[in-house]
């Protein structure tokens, strides 16, 4: 009698457990077909290199959007990944990407273009962001503050990203252009003027050819 509860019992449970499983499935299946683990954003983030920093934040942030948190720092989530990352910190790791890095020699001007049009990104996440901010209690009440990004930031952006040799620029340049001379360490780099950059990204366009 015993080993029929016992046996009763084991029959119970498996049942109980395929039950629950069965559950779990269809509560991660509902929207998506199978189980899907999604990935936290700031780890995603965080582990990126130099390298594949600039084509990775070219999908992500497509879909990303900024919000305040409770205690009044801006923090930018995406559809699809899990968890937020601060905003200064992803604005940091864009700068810290490969085509920064001077001198950068293997980036060609349609690299280093891709990686200015995706500032513009990150330009528009700091405006939504101090919007945001003028909505909360923090502003309205104890810090009225707003930040922007101005054109001479934008200007400090390209001077970063291009920025060559002589020899790298009447490569890169081979129609010539405007640029201001400087020096870094020991070196002397042309650095083309905005109107330079601008019909070189014109001429490289698909739409141009």
């Amino acid at each position: 009698m015993g080993s029929g509860i016992a046996y009763d019992w084991i029959g119970s449970s498996k049942i109980s457990c395929v039950l629950i499983f069965f559950c779990f499935v269809k509560c991660c299946d509902k929207n998506s077909g199978g189980v899907v683990m999604s990935m936290r954003l700031d780890d995603v983030i965080r582990g990126l290199s130099r390298d594949n920093t600039v084509a990775t934040l070219q999908q992500v942030l497509n879909s990303a959007k900024v919000e305040i948190s409770w205690y009044g720092r801006r923090v930018v989530s995406v559809e699809g990944y899990e968890g937020n990352i601060e905003l200064r910190e992803l604005a940091l790791k864009y700068f810290a990407a490969t085509p920064f890095q001077w001198p950068e020699e293997n980036f060609t001007f349609s690299e280093r273009w891709e990686c200015y049009l995706l500032y513009t990104k990150i330009e528009k996440l700091f405006s939504d962001g101090a919007e945001a901010f003028e909505n909360t209690w923090v502003y309205q009440y104890i810090l009225p503050y707003k930040e922007s990004t101005s054109t001479s930031d934008r200007e400090i952006i390209c001077k970063k990203l291009f920025k060559y040799t002589p020899e790298q620029f009447r490569t890169t340049f081979p129609s010539g252009g405007s640029y201001e001379k400087e020096v870094f360490n020991g070196t002397e780099i042309w650095v083309p003027v905005w109107r330079t950059i601008q019909d070189a990204a014109e001429r490289s366009s698909p739409s141009s050819s």
